[in-house]
């Protein structure tokens, strides 16, 4: 009980802190939720599996102040994701869709 009453605590920590969170990144997606769709078979091609990291690295650096260490690590794994995707979709041979400057669409 301890613990469920110290994780929800966090939660309603976390969502006071970043109550603005959802009025200002329309489509949020977390790594977990990345996890979960590779898991369960959801992506059907390369390319959709890419622009929900896309979007992930979008909002993070959305949300966050440019030059913060969030919006830099954002940064940096968007970079380093791009090159590894680049690399293993010409090493078997599959499309690769650069990610967009904004996946939302806007």
């Amino acid at each position: 009980m301890v613990y469920v009453s110290f994780a929800l605590g966090i939660l309603v920590m976390k969502f006071q802190v970043y109550s603005d969170y959802y009025n200002i990144i329309k489509v949020p997606i977390s790594m977990s939720n990345i996890q979960d769709k590779v898991k369960k078979h959801v992506y059907d091609t390369v390319a959709q599996y890419a622009e929900d990291w896309c979007l992930l690295f979008w909002n993070a650096r959305t949300y966050n102040i440019d030059g913060s260490d969030i919006y830099c690590d954002a940064e940096r794994l968007r970079q380093v994701f791009k090159t590894s995707l680049r690399a293993a979709t010409e090493q078997f041979e599959i499309e690769f869709v650069d990610d967009k400057e904004d996946p939302n669409g806007d």
